[in-house]
């Protein structure tokens, strides 16, 4: 669970597979929207390694997650199953993004933090130049 600072609201996120190829977002929003207010649900254009479709919806304002998890672990659409669990791995935070010729990256915390202590901070920064510098180790 994390904190959006644009919303100020906690949102949560929970991987979903197992669904009929022919359901879209749409279709998904329905079903998931009976459990909490969604905020969001994407799915991956390709399978994971079971070769199952497979996605993520972001729920908003969930006081218990654990309770959530299992009402969401016992969907089935038709004679299926849905997994429906939380993601083993946090969405990286975005600190800032930067547009280069036309191509936008993203810029996590992570590499942000990197990035100023690789440079240190002596109060003089030249953040242009650390952005380029990010972008040249990062894509090169």
């Amino acid at each position: 669970m994390r904190r959006s600072a644009r919303l100020g609201r906690r949102i949560t996120s929970f991987f979903f597979s197992k669904f009929p190829d022919e359901y879209c977002e749409e279709n998904l929003w329905k079903i998931f929207s009976k459990y909490g207010k969604v905020w969001g649900i994407f799915i991956a254009k390709r399978k994971d390694k079971w070769r199952n479709i497979y996605g993520f919806v972001r729920f908003i304002d969930v006081n218990n997650v654990a309770h959530l998890d299992k009402q969401l672990d016992q969907i089935t659409i038709g004679n299926v199953k849905m997994n429906v669990n939380i993601p083993k791995f946090e969405r990286p935070q975005v600190a800032f993004t930067i547009d280069e010729g036309g191509t936008s990256y993203r810029v996590t915390e992570r590499e942000s933090a990197t990035l100023y202590e690789m440079e240190g901070d002596t109060g003089k920064t030249n953040h242009d130049h650390k952005e380029r510098q990010l972008i040249t180790q990062l894509f090169a």
